[in-house]
């Protein structure tokens, strides 16, 4: 899934769950994962060394294991952290089926183990579908908020 979907399903999800956190920190924690690794790619590509991949950043943005570790540390010192954690987990969980060419490693580094996705999110017909999705989902919470308004 592209980037920008990503931080708008978590708010979508957040506002519609009538969670407390800000709508900025749930969309940044769900893109979160792309925007680790992406800018090693596009500083390769701007300085013309062509589009090169890289392994690392992708493996500990893209790994639910990676994700526990972090999210138990940060809950057992902030208390509440999980709740701007899950994001990134949904990134994580949502890329599994939808990456063809590039397998999620979500038990990196315990396994290697992928699965190859079942369909590409890049694809034009899944991002039509995918961001049609996305405003029914928004026009319906706006409908809601509105209605709430009115009875306050």
């Amino acid at each position: 899934m592209d980037t920008l979907a990503h931080g708008l399903w978590a708010y979508s999800i957040g506002k519609g769950a009538h969670l407390r956190e800000r709508w900025l920190v749930l969309a940044l924690m769900s893109a979160g994962p792309d925007l680790v690794w992406l800018p090693f790619t596009a500083f390769d590509f701007l300085t013309h060394k062509g589009i090169i991949f890289h392994t690392r950043p992708y493996e500990l943005s893209h790994s639910l294991v990676i994700w526990l570790g972090i999210s138990l540390q940060a809950t057992l010192r902030w208390k509440k952290a999980f709740a701007w954690t899950w994001p990134w987990a949904l990134h994580i969980l949502i890329d599994i089926p939808g990456h063809i060419d590039l397998p999620t490693p979500f038990l990196w580094p315990i396994s290697h183990y992928t699965i190859h996705g079942w369909f590409d999110w890049l694809t034009p017909k899944i991002l039509l579908i995918n961001y049609f999705s996305l405003a029914i989902i928004f026009f319906t919470l706006w409908l809601r908020d509105r209605k709430q308004k009115k009875l306050a």
